[in-house]
């Protein structure tokens, strides 16, 4: 059996005699089998007139502490702007997902709650991707074959992990450039 990766493998490995092919073969279906999966749930999120981002915002929502469900709380949470997320805000609202109001505790925090409408929206799509994955990925293999490549997976992504920890929380990266904004402001001033 020939996939994608096969019929190309050859081609790019010309000239570099140091690669591995089964290393690179094995990288090269992570990411066509990554590519191809966000392609499928795109696909799956448009026949419930979404776009696969503004669902994960509802996914979220739908399995998170509502203490933490304010716009910008949102916003770090999906490494966006506040203006990305006020737009994927504005259109779930406008759908009837979700709702915004005043926290009563505090009057100047927002806070975003699913509607029913966004509830239904969240089973229907967690359901439709449940079934996509088994489809795409379970039917594939057989059980145990399925177990041994998740156990396989695991063990790259702790190896990878040890060495490039996965990205820090987004208040983190923000210290960082405040930091350095501080430092170049400082050094600018006579």
């Amino acid at each position: 059996m020939t996939d994608s990766v096969q019929r190309e493998l050859a081609r790019g490995l010309v000239g570099h005699p140091a690669a591995d092919p089964v290393t690179e073969a094995v990288t090269k279906r992570i990411v066509q089998i990554a590519r191809q999966y966000e392609r499928a749930m795109h696909q799956v999120t448009a026949r419930h007139d979404v776009s696969l981002g503004d669902c994960e915002v509802i996914w979220h929502l739908a399995h998170t502490d509502s203490s933490q469900h304010t716009p910008g709380q949102l916003a770090k949470a999906f490494y966006v702007t506040a203006g990305t997320m006020t737009s994927r805000l504005d259109r779930l609202e406008r759908a009837g997902y979700l709702s915004r109001s005043i926290d009563p505790g505090n009057r100047a925090s927002i806070k975003v709650t699913l509607t029913d409408a966004g509830q239904a929206l969240h089973h229907a799509t967690a359901d439709d991707m449940i079934a996509l994955r088994r489809d795409l990925i379970a039917s594939a293999l057989d059980p145990d074959d399925l177990a041994a490549l998740n156990s396989l997976l695991q063990q790259v992504l702790t190896g990878i992990e040890r060495r490039l920890p996965p990205q820090p929380p987004r208040e983190t990266d923000e210290a960082v450039v405040n930091a350095i904004t501080s430092s170049r402001n400082s050094r600018a001033q006579p």
